[in-house]
């Protein structure tokens, strides 16, 4: 998970093919979670 993440950022069609929305959601919450930090 913490490989495709670093890679999402360069939205890697193989990446997100691996992204389910559960993990989807939790990079989601992670991402809100740093924004609000």
């Amino acid at each position: 998970m913490l490989k495709c993440a670093a890679s999402h950022a360069t939205l890697k069609p193989k990446c997100l093919l691996k992204i389910n929305e559960q993990g989807l959601m939790h990079m989601i919450t992670a991402w809100r979670r740093l924004m609000h930090s």
